[in-house]
C-alpha cells in the first residue's frame, strides 16, 4: 500500500487552512494514512455520477473528499451526534438529511425510499448505532433495502474483536468513553453472519492497522517520509499473523441476487 492519496489530500488540505480546520482531525499525514485503503477504493470507481450516501456523515470529511475526488450526486445522512455545520460551506450542493429530523420510527430506520443509491459507505458508523437505540443488523437490513440492485455497501474502520490497542488502553485508562474505546466489535464471522442476515454477499473483507494512527495528532514533526516508514512498518505486520491484532475490519458487500 501506498500513501499516494493520503498525500495528495493532504497537500490539498494544507492549501486550504480554512477546510483543515473544520475537518479537525486532519492534523498530521501519517494520521490520514489510516484511511489510505478508503482513498483507494473509491479510487477504483469509474462512474462519477453514481448516487451514493455518506451515511452517519459526521461532521462531513468523507463527503467533502468525494466532492474533492469528482463526485458530484452524494446525500450526507446523520444523525445530529457530530455537527455537520463547520463543513458545511465548502460542500457546494451539500445534500444533507438530519436523521434526528427525519421522525423515523427505529433509530436505525433510514429515511429514504427503496433502491435510492448505487453505493453506500460506512466510515467508522455501524458499530456505532446500537449508542442511539438502533441495532447492525437493522442498519444492515434498512441499507440493502435502499440500493439498487447491485448496489455496493462499503464498510470502513469496523473495530476489531481481537484488536491490540484497545485491549491495552482499557487497562491503562479510566473513564473509558472518553477515550473512544467501542462497546461493540467484530470477528469476520460477525460480519458474515450480519451480511448474510441483511441480504448481501460480501465480496471483500480484510483486517488492516496493526499499529495505530490516531496517535499522529502533532503536524511539527510529521513528514513524507514518517508516514511512508510508519506505513510500511505496518503493511510488514499485516502480512504476519500479528494481522489478527489489527484494530479495523474493512469490508464489501454486494445485494444478493445481483452479484457482479
Amino acid at each position: 500500500m501506498s500513501i499516494r492519496n493520503s498525500a495528495s489530500f493532504y497537500r490539498h488540505l494544507l492549501q486550504h487552512p480554512e477546510v483543515r480546520k473544520a475537518f479537525y482531525h486532519f492534523t498530521s499525514l501519517t494520521g490520514l494514512c489510516q484511511y489510505e485503503r478508503l482513498f483507494e477504493y473509491v479510487e477504483t470507481i469509474p462512474n462519477k455520477e453514481l448516487r451514493i450516501l455518506d451515511w452517519g456523515c459526521g461532521n462531513g470529511w468523507f463527503s467533502y473528499y468525494l466532492w474533492h475526488r469528482g463526485f458530484t450526486n452524494v446525500v450526507s445522512y446523520g444523525y445530529g451526534w457530530d455537527a455537520i455545520d463547520p463543513g458545511r460551506k465548502y460542500l457546494p450542493g451539500l445534500q444533507y438529511v438530519n436523521g434526528e429530523e427525519a421522525q423515523v420510527n427505529n433509530p436505525s430506520d433510514i429515511p429514504f425510499p427503496d433502491e435510492s443509491f448505487d453505493l453506500i459507505f460506512s466510515v467508522g458508523v455501524l458499530e456505532h448505532v446500537h449508542e442511539t437505540g438502533g441495532d447492525q443488523l437493522h442498519s444492515m437490513r434498512e441499507i440493502n433495502r435502499i440500493l439498487r440492485p447491485g448496489g455496493r455497501f462499503f464498510c470502513y474502520h469496523l473495530p476489531n474483536q481481537y484488536t491490540w490497542i484497545e485491549f491495552i488502553k482499557g487497562l491503562v485508562v479510566s473513564g473509558k468513553g472518553k477515550h473512544y474505546l467501542h462497546t461493540k466489535k467484530f470477528t469476520s464471522r460477525d460480519i458474515s453472519n450480519l451480511a448474510a442476515e441483511s441480504g448481501f454477499e460480501v465480496s471483500t473483507m480484510r483486517r488492516y492497522n496493526v499499529l495505530p494512527y490516531n496517535i499522529h495528532r502533532n503536524a511539527s514533526y510529521d513528514n513524507r517520509l514518517l508516514a511512508s516508514v510508519y506505513t510500511g512498518l505496518d503493511n510488514l505486520m499485516l502480512k504476519t499473523p500479528l494481522s489478527h491484532l489489527s484494530q479495523c475490519y474493512l469490508f464489501e458487500s454486494v445485494k444478493n441476487g445481483n452479484a457482479q
